[in-house]
């Protein structure tokens, strides 16, 4: 079985790469990424990973990049709602307009299905540009499911983190003030954010490319963490204190997923607080490249 990843050279495509390959699955990851740049962590020794620069608004090469494929994680697109907010038009065009061509290509080259990385915004901020690029993309994949032998879902996630992160998501930004001596956090005491690790979000997607009984909209959980003990706990492991403990962060409140996901024996694995030491000592590494098939 062949599962395409768009934006398969990003955060979340690497690791979802790597458990689908874990689960004796063919990957083909679909980026407009130099097909020749060194993928992070040892990605590159994943066993049956083919890699295809194609732009997710490119029709043609979609088809042809996707036939012979079972099923297409669509992960790519404009992820940062920053971003989405100082370029609502180009967000459109990569969130709402690429997903209706992916969809469209995937269809005439036969996939069987699809699952959209959506996020838990659309319900949070509708009126946010990047929930409202993301609530057209979820309503045209659900649209068309009945085009697709195994259906398609959009998977809603929250704010994924973990190893190999860019800036522009709050754990990998909390690094890079950290690691300045700049102010992590000095907004709203009582603001939170709701952190998924982000293996344990690869795990749920890996889950869901094989159940095709599971359609519509699926909640991926995790835990709502305050922004104010999360700042703290950062702070404690940029200076080399031990982080952890009611010094440092007191306890997450736990974002039920699904029961969908449940049921297929997903709950996420790793605490907000192991996830972040984890990502923090992977952003202070270089990363480790790798080669891989390419066309």
């Amino acid at each position: 079985m062949v599962v395409a990843i768009t934006g398969g050279s990003g955060f979340v495509g690497r690791h979802l790469a790597r458990e689908l390959s874990r689960r004796g699955r063919e990957v083909r990851a679909l980026d407009v990424a130099r097909r020749d740049a060194p993928f992070p962590f040892g990605l590159g020794g994943v066993d049956g990973l083919e890699v295809v620069r194609v732009d997710v608004l490119d029709r043609d090469v979609l088809v042809a990049a996707l036939r012979g494929t079972a099923a297409v994680v669509h992960l790519a697109g404009l992820a940062s709602p920053a971003r989405c907010r100082a370029e609502p038009l180009r967000a459109f065009r990569l969130n709402s307009l690429g997903t209706a061509t992916v969809l469209d290509a995937a269809r005439e080259a036969g996939v069987r299905r699809f699952l959209l990385a959506s996020s838990r915004l659309v319900a949070d901020q509708p009126g946010d540009p990047y929930a409202v690029s993301k609530a057209v993309a979820e309503q045209w994949t659900l649209l068309h499911s009945a085009e697709f032998a195994g259906g398609a879902l959009a998977v809603r996630l929250a704010n994924v983190y973990g190893p190999g992160q860019e800036a522009g998501s709050v754990v990998p930004d909390f690094f890079e003030k950290a690691a300045n001596g700049r102010a992590l956090y000095e907004g709203d005491p009582a603001a939170s954010v709701t952190l998924v690790y982000v293996e344990d979000v690869a795990e749920a997607l890996a889950l869901l490319v094989e159940a095709e009984d599971v359609g519509g909209v699926v909640g991926v959980g995790g835990e709502e963490v305050p922004l104010v003990d999360l700042a703290r706990f950062v702070s404690a492991l940029a200076h080399g204190e031990r982080a952890g403990g009611p010094s440092h962060a007191g306890p997450a409140t736990p974002a039920a997923p699904d029961a969908r996901l449940e049921g297929l024996g997903w709950a996420p694995r790793v605490s907000w607080m192991d996830g972040v030491r984890r990502a923090w000592a992977a952003w202070r590494s270089p990363p480790v490249a790798g080669t891989v098939r390419g066309r």
